[in-house]
């Protein structure tokens, strides 16, 4: 079960990864993450925690710093 702050997280993340051209075996070797935990994260079928965000968000060569204030950006425009 996710969160809205998971779910914008994910869609974020699945949006770099588009503008990245990655996959979620390389965010996963990247961020020291299961392809398993990655897939299951970026599908909605588990919360992702801020550690992990970073993780995933460096990965992809974002500050986590920046992902995170685009994560905030999606949640606030939803609202």
């Amino acid at each position: 079960m996710t969160n809205k702050w998971s779910e914008a997280a994910a869609t974020e993340l699945r949006a770099q990864m588009g503008r990245e051209r990655a996959n979620s075996h390389a965010v996963a070797r990247e961020s020291g993450l299961s392809p398993a935990s990655v897939s299951r994260k970026l599908k909605g079928e588990r919360a992702i925690d801020l550690d992990e965000f970073a993780n995933m968000s460096a990965a992809l060569n974002v500050r986590p710093s920046e992902m995170f204030r685009r994560v905030v950006a999606l949640i606030d425009h939803a609202a």
